[in-house]
């Protein structure tokens, strides 16, 4: 009996032991997958955040040339002096510090190369000022006749850019190759790497980007030719790319400058180029400063021809671009260690018509190190991993219930806001139909308005809840252009309906006639915010709004006399259907302030609300 106790005993500790050892081990094995899993997803995750900042970076800089190009459509070069164009691009290029310089290059042929450096001299006031090339050995000198030139003549800044005014871009075949490109495809077109005129430091990359600046004559005729000399603007960045041979070097590239001659149709077909001068150094570190990432990665230009394929090499430890030795071939061998799928670590994007690749090394991740003491919390463990599961659950069970009752919130509100405007669309229409011989031209205009503004509130109601949902799906794009305020507001403010004898006060507006901004975010943050005011204001009550200038910003303030905020729900009256208790019978979705705070977030802008006697 007592062997028989001492059995059952021996047994029930060894399935105990048995069975906490197989819970740990099962444990660690699904942490460890896990670990394995979070970390190849925060891989993947910070590969396409980085490369999507440098995309984003890269694109604006040629929709920035694009917009500086605008300067020069529909007039002559001559029209546009240096003193123009300078003040034109300076905000630019205080806003965006990659930018090394933006320059203005006109074509010059070989019989106007006299008059051409005179002038050249007379605006620089530098009387041995020329055309300049390179020699053999990198140095600058006179350049030599040809039949046409590309020479930078408008450089902002001009410190530490000096030695690239006068400077031939037609000159060189990497350079050559990219204008040969801009004027055949019409598009905002990048160089390989190369070494920058300006540049000091031996070991540093940089590029160029060009944009064509075809004359009066070409843009009339650009529909009976190949190339989309009117495309508009977002048309011309989303034009697929079109390569060049990187079959061949680039001492090989063809300088047929007779053939190019023949490409101008007869001189007449281009004024010159918009030139950004960009070190590759300077764009990476900019794009990537504000992002949190452990990521180094290499640089690669997959148009360019095998030896020159190389840009650099991204060093996250010191956050700077270096030049590596290794060539591409054994860089391959190499990453096939850290990266087994190497199409896991690679990433491509767009810039100006040649393909850069980013090839990302995998951060290194410690072995986790278990010692014997972890066998006695064998118990410990298994309630920590239960009580997670369980918290998992929970939060998972809170969230559906969080959605489900969002999804009722949302078909209720939206059902009532809707079926509202709907019915009065529907009954004013049917009188209209059915009485309207009978009905007065008074009335029949008031029925029409009825229907006006019942549209005017659906399309609304339709509008906030696409910018909430974009928004929430990561999809609401922000396309900023230069926009008219003075003509928006006007247009705005028509279109909003006021309560009987309200009206708008605009201070400030004559002092900010130009902004860039997304016209459509603004209008929506706009159209909200003096609805509001409106709204829950009584009749005849004014409305003020101010705009004014806040260095690089535009502060906008929207001030009523309506019935405010209470101080304990201004933190949640931004929240999606979320209405202040002080709102009564006043109809409204609680979208309103909701849209408005993601939109200003978007535009990278503040809200701000004050309520009481400055109720804003």
């Amino acid at each position: 009996m007592r062997r028989f106790s001492t059995s059952n005993y021996l047994l029930s500790q060894l399935l105990v032991l048995g069975t906490g050892v197989s819970l740990t081990l099962i444990a660690m094995f699904w942490a460890a997958r896990g670990e394995q899993v979070r970390r190849e997803y925060e891989f993947r995750r910070q590969t396409r955040n980085l490369t999507t900042a440098l995309e984003r970076t890269t694109n604006r800089y040629a929709d920035l040339l694009l917009s500086i190009g605008d300067l020069y459509h529909g007039v002559t070069p001559e029209a546009v002096s240096a003193e123009t164009f300078s003040k034109f691009v300076q905000r630019s290029i205080q806003s965006y510090p990659g930018i090394q310089a933006l320059e203005w290059a006109p074509l010059v042929l070989d019989q106007d190369r006299s008059h051409y450096e005179k002038k050249l001299r007379d605006m620089a006031q530098q009387s041995s000022l020329a055309i300049t090339e390179r020699d053999p050995q990198g140095n600058l000198q006179i350049a030599k006749l040809r039949p046409f030139y590309v020479p930078v003549t408008y450089l902002e800044p001009l410190q530490y850019n000096e030695a690239a005014l006068g400077y031939d871009l037609a000159s060189e075949s990497t350079r050559f190759a990219a204008l040969q490109q801009a004027l055949r495809t019409g598009l905002p077109t990048a160089t390989g790497r190369l070494q920058l005129v300006q540049e000091t430091i031996s070991a540093q990359y940089g590029f160029l980007l060009f944009v064509p600046i075809y004359n009066a004559t070409s843009l009339s005729q650009s529909q009976d030719t190949d190339i989309p000399l009117s495309a508009p603007r977002s048309a011309r960045l989303m034009t697929p790319s079109v390569t060049v041979d990187s079959s061949i070097s680039a001492d090989k590239i063809n300088l047929d400058r007779d053939e190019f001659l023949q490409s101008l149709e007869d001189n007449s077909r281009i004024d010159g180029y918009v030139v950004g001068v960009f070190r590759l150094a300077e764009v990476l570190e900019t794009s990537l400063k504000d992002l949190n990432h452990n990521l180094s990665f290499y640089v690669l230009d997959q148009t360019a021809y095998r030896p020159e394929k190389m840009l650099g090499f991204y060093d996250v430890t010191q956050r700077k671009l270096k030049i590596p030795t290794v060539e591409v071939l054994d860089l391959n061998q190499d990453l096939k260690l850290q990266c087994p799928i190497l199409e896991r670590c690679q990433q491509s994007f767009q810039v100006g018509q040649r393909t850069w690749q980013l090839i990302f090394i995998p951060p290194p991740h410690p072995w986790v190190v278990w010692n014997v003491w972890a066998v006695g919390a064998i118990g410990f463990l298994i309630t920590c991993i239960v009580w997670v599961v369980i918290a998992h659950w929970q939060k998972e069970l809170q969230q559906t219930r969080a959605m489900s009752d969002l999804k009722m919130r949302l078909f209720s509100m939206t059902s009532h806001e809707l079926r509202t405007p709907i019915s009065v669309i529907t009954l004013s229409s049917q009188s209209l139909l059915l009485q309207g011989d009978l009905l007065t031209p008074h009335e029949q205009k008031r029925r029409i308005g009825r229907i006006q503004d019942s549209a005017q509130r659906l399309g609304q109601l339709v509008g906030d809840l696409l910018i909430l949902a974009r928004a929430e799906a990561g999809k609401l794009e922000i396309d900023r252009s230069i926009v008219n305020l003075k003509l928006l507001l006007e247009t705005l403010l028509d279109a909003i309906p006021l309560k009987p004898g309200q009206h708008i006060q605009v201070d400030g507006i004559d002092n900010i006639p130009l902004v860039y901004t997304d016209a459509k975010i603004l209008t929506s943050i706009l159209t909200n915010l003096i609805a509001n005011a409106s709204k829950y204001s009584v009749e005849g009550s004014p409305i003020h709004i101010t705009l004014a200038p806040q260095n690089q910003w535009l502060h906008i303030q929207i001030q009523d006399q309506g019935i405010g905020i209470p101080a304990a729900e201004q933190a949640q009256v931004t929240e999606s259907f979320y209405r202040a208790t002080n709102t009564g019978k006043i109809p409204g979705t609680g979208l309103g302030l909701a849209v408005v705070e993601t939109c200003v977030e978007h535009l990278q802008g503040e809200l701000d609300r004050l309520s009481g006697n400055e109720a804003v």
